[in-house]
């Protein structure tokens, strides 16, 4: 091997390809060995071009190149293990003493903690120092001040017990600062409650009560000459000193009962613009949604809303607890405007209201009238907007707005039974109101309306479509009954466990009834589009599918039957969507769909078709499965694909109808399924069609099978072939043998035996 190395050197391109330079950047590059062969033996390649252009094949080129370039690749490898392990060496010391230094500094930082931690505690330990000697300090402090303020209360106290005054606390009251007339309120406040828990003691208790009362007069005086001249800093000081001397309650009434608001006459102007309202009309109209807030407490709260705002920065500034002035300022506010507003309204429109006794319009039937005859009474505009008409005929169902305004006024209902009744009888009355909504809606509205479309649908005629909208309002109808009882009657039974079992019980033997009823109405409406289809298809001429060239023209669009039954599955479709939807409509059009699927199954055995009226056949299955991919069902859609596939028999000629039975869904399908459809061809016995299937006829009809005897020859060839297409597909994979397969001729026996291929 060396000495033929040396004898025969590589090329520098074949060279260069051999460097650990070359795999790095060729394996950034998603290296292929296939392109690393191809590049070393493309100048090979290049080498045996002869002049006539044809490849003369010589391996010892190739042979000797690459038993250099495996040598190389070798001793590569070599080089580059042995460096592999000399970094490997090197990355083990490094680790091992990165290790090292790790422990080290491990340890170096244990130490740096315990330290930090040992100083942690040291200054804890001071911090817990310093903050006990500062709570005694201020405990000191307090005790302090309290025996201070102690010592001036009694000897202020030993003041008033002598002489029935003080001096000092007068001169302390009105000749000094604002912090002195602040500290005679505590002082004063404090001697107050003091006198009160001394027995035997008259003289010092009624010359403090008289100071006291004195001093609060005085206080609010002046609160009350700073409120009239807008002086904020008086009325300040004065509310601060009357907060610290009783809490500040009279200073605080003060200044409310001054205030304009209150003084001005705001219930007339109430009475007033009540007698005026223009809500009056609305108030007795149940369908009309009731009003939140009447008017004039609307423009009340607006008024109140603006004194409001104006004052609260007054009080603000003036009280030393704003919060508790505007409390009472809104109450106050409530007590003398808006409750006496609500009153009179009230009282207002219960005199106002009509009585019917005075309403000629209303007036009671005479005795000499018949009971029992029927009221002469037209619709008003506002009934005929409850109802909506859903077809042509003039049926009517119940509007959605008015079945919501129905549940409006029921919700309302139990608001009137929550504010009027104990609470102990709360949960029968509601029992009852609900009772009454179930027998409305349920026993005479729709079990009346799902057992009319129910008789109806039973008539041998095209069904009505008015069964989708009356199934779509008993849907959305049960849904809001369960709402319903859920949000607005079970919160209000919760305490009531046998009313709320009994309410519970009727909802849902309703609710089930209802079910029954509508899911017989689905079943009915089903039962009548199917016989109607039946109707339709029945109506196809025996001889529509063997025409004359002229009614192939006039049919061009399909069968009369099939034109029919497309428009009445377009009609029933666009009432399905609109009135159902989700599962529901998913399993109607199922079931609609399975049904005509096998209608037509049925219908296509029954007529012997021509060459030419195989394409009426088609013509029509077309249309068939167009309407049906509406539905958007793919279990439909397959059937009607496998129903078109099948059409496809009648319009092929004999010789490739063998194909067309084995592909697709008919290759799925049992000869004898087949045989009928088959069967209709006008050539079935002349083309001898009834091999194609197995089947032959003896000269009764009798059906008997045909055995396939070339089954092992078959299955031989297969094998050949199947070994013949890998071969193919690994010659086809190289571009290199490509390129040497396009100079053989004939059937590449020669190239194929260079490889051991043949």
């Amino acid at each position: 091997m060396d000495s033929r190395g040396r004898i025969y050197n590589l090329d520098a391109d074949t060279s260069d390809l051999l460097t650990i330079n070359n795999f790095k950047a060729r394996h950034n590059d998603n290296f292929s060995t296939t392109d690393f062969i191809e590049a070393i033996s493309s100048k090979l390649m290049a080498q045996m071009q002869s002049n006539g252009g044809k490849v003369i094949m010589d391996p010892k080129p190739f042979v000797r190149t690459f038993e250099q370039v495996l040598e190389e690749l070798q001793q590569l490898r070599i080089r580059v293990q042995h460096q592999c392990d000399e970094l490997e060496a090197g990355t083990q010391k490094a680790e091992q003493h990165y290790k090292k230094t790790i422990i080290n500094m491990q340890d170096a930082f244990k130490e740096v903690y315990q330290s930090y931690d040992g100083l942690e505690n040291r200054i804890g330990e001071v911090g817990k120092t310093a903050v006990r000697i500062g709570e005694q300090l201020e405990t000191l402090d307090k005790q302090r001040s309290r025996a201070t303020e102690s010592h001036d209360v009694i000897e202020y106290y030993m003041e008033f017990q002598e002489t029935g005054s003080s001096e000092r606390l007068e001169m302390l009251c009105y000749e000094s600062s604002d912090e002195g007339q602040f500290k005679a309120a505590t002082l004063a406040r404090r001697l107050n409650a003091a006198v009160k828990e001394v027995d035997n003691n008259d003289k010092a208790r009624s010359g403090i009560e008289k100071f006291c009362e004195h001093f609060e007069k005085k206080m609010l005086e002046e609160f009350d000459r700073g409120y009239r001249e807008a002086d904020s800093r008086v009325m300040a000081h004065c509310a601060r000193v009357l907060f610290e001397f009783n809490g500040g309650s009279s200073c605080v009434q003060t200044y409310v009962n001054q205030h304009e608001f209150f003084i001005s006459n705001m219930q007339t102007r109430g009475l007033d613009d009540r007698e005026s309202s223009e809500d009056d009309a609305a108030l007795s109209n149940p369908f009309i949604p009731p009003l939140e807030v009447d008017t004039s407490l609307v423009n009340l709260y607006d008024e109140i809303r603006n004194i409001v705002r104006g004052e609260v920065n007054i009080i603000s500034a003036v009280f030393p607890q704003p919060a508790v002035v505007m409390q009472v300022f809104l109450q106050r506010i409530f007590a003398q405007s808006i409750q006496d507003q609500v009153e009179i309204s009230s009282t207002s429109t219960i005199l106002s209201s009509p009585s019917p006794f005075n309403d000629p319009d209303q007036q009671q039937p005479s005795p000499s009238s018949n009971p029992f005859d029927p009221p002469q009474r037209t619709n008003s505009p506002q009934q005929q907007s409850n109802l909506v008409r859903v077809d042509d005929s003039g049926f009517c169902l119940i509007s959605p707005e008015a079945i919501l305004r129905i549940f409006t006024v029921h919700s309302e209902a139990i608001l009137r039974c929550v504010e009027l009744i104990i609470p102990q009888e709360i949960p029968a009355s509601v029992k009852q109101l609900y009772d009454i909504l179930l027998d409305f809606i349920g026993l005479k509205y729709l079990d009346i309306v799902l057992d009319e479309i129910y008789d109806e649908l039973g008539n041998k005629t095209e069904p009505d479509l008015v069964c989708f909208p009356v199934i779509a309002s008993s849907t959305n109808i049960s849904q809001l009954l369960q709402r319903h009882f859920q949000t607005a009657v079970v919160p209000l039974m919760v305490g009531a466990p046998s009313v709320h079992r009994e309410s519970l019980a009727s909802k849902n033997k309703f609710l089930s009834t209802l079910e029954t009823k509508v899911n017989y109405v689905v079943g009915r409406s089903i039962e009548a589009i199917t016989y109607w289809l039946t109707e339709i298809l029945g109506r196809q001429k025996k001889n529509d599918f063997k025409p004359r060239d002229e009614e192939v023209v006039m049919m061009s669009n399909g069968t009369t039957p099939c034109m029919s039954s497309v428009e009445f599955l377009t009609k029933i479709y666009r009432a399905a969507v609109a009135s159902l939807q989700g599962k529901n409509l998913e399993t109607y059009l199922l079931n609609i769909g399975s049904e005509f699927h096998s209608l037509l199954m049925e219908h296509f055995k029954k007529f012997s078709v021509t060459p030419t009226g195989g394409l009426l056949v088609t013509k029509d299955i077309a249309k068939y499965q167009e309407v049906i991919q509406m539905f958007k069902i793919p279990t439909l859609n397959d059937r009607f694909e496998m129903l078109r596939q099948l059409g496809n028999i009648f319009v092929v000629k004999p010789e490739i109808l063998r194909s067309i039975l084995s592909e697709g869904y008919l290759a799925r399908l049992d000869p004898n399924v087949l045989y009928p459809y088959l069967e209709k061809r006008a050539d079935f016995r002349s083309a001898r069609l009834d091999r194609i299937l197995g089947i032959s006829l003896d000269e009764n009809g009798a059906a008997t099978s045909i055995s396939n005897n070339n089954t092992n020859a078959n299955t031989g060839h297969g094998r050949d072939q199947r070994s013949n297409q890998r071969r193919s597909l690994f010659v086809n994979d190289n571009r290199v043998l490509q390129e040497m397969m396009r100079s053989y001729s004939g059937n590449n026996r020669d190239f194929l035996a260079s490889f051991n291929l043949t």
